[in-house]
């Protein structure tokens, strides 16, 4: 992951971007608004860091790719599990037949 390895260096950045990618972590696998707002909460205080220590021109810009990646996430999450719900129902109503 590229913001990652940008901030490897940056121990003042980094701490913080562990619990953002902690709570990723539990958004990928049960993605609710719960979560999410963990999500953008820790989010949110990585970025007062980027912001403070004058970082927004170079890592701001990839961290805004990362969380425009995870919120793009949710939405297609909920899309194949409306698809699922809809196979299962053919498939359902198929075998009845």
């Amino acid at each position: 992951m590229k913001i990652s390895n940008d901030i490897a260096a940056l121990s003042l950045l980094k701490r913080e971007f562990v619990n953002v990618r902690k709570a990723e972590g539990t958004y990928l696998s049960s993605p609710s608004p719960e979560v999410l707002a963990e999500l953008d909460a820790s989010y949110e205080r990585f970025m007062t860091r980027v912001d403070n220590f004058g970082f927004q021109d170079t890592h701001g810009q990839t961290a805004a790719q990362y969380h425009d990646a995870i919120l793009a996430y949710g939405s297609a999450f909920s899309a194949l599990d409306a698809a699922e719900t809809t196979f299962d129902a053919e498939k359902d109503a198929f075998a009845e037949t």
